[in-house]
């Protein structure tokens, strides 16, 4: 299971445009998202984006023959959520 299941995607494609469509029609669109099921949603969906991540991370080495390119993709990953933090703080 390297891919997360088509409804689960389709689940978080729709956690992403809700908010975005509430916020058009006035409403706080963010509300629903700040509900403990919207937090264990997000939760969820955070776990399986890691998992997909690690998950393709780890083929890459078989795909391209070089030995460093999945510490290099991980360091990158490190490095990109590192400055996403920062911006976020």
């Amino acid at each position: 299971m390297g891919v997360p299941p088509p409804a689960l995607r389709a689940l978080h494609g729709a956690r992403v445009q809700l908010p975005v469509h509430r916020r058009l029609d006035g409403s706080d669109g963010f509300q629903l998202l700040r509900s403990p099921a919207g937090i264990a949603f997000q939760l969820l969906t955070l776990a399986f984006a890691l998992y997909h991540s690690v998950t393709w991370f780890n083929l890459t080495p078989k795909a391209l023959p070089v030995p460093f390119i999945a510490a290099a993709h991980y360091a990158l990953w490190a490095a990109l959520s590192a400055g996403l933090a920062y911006l976020a703080s």
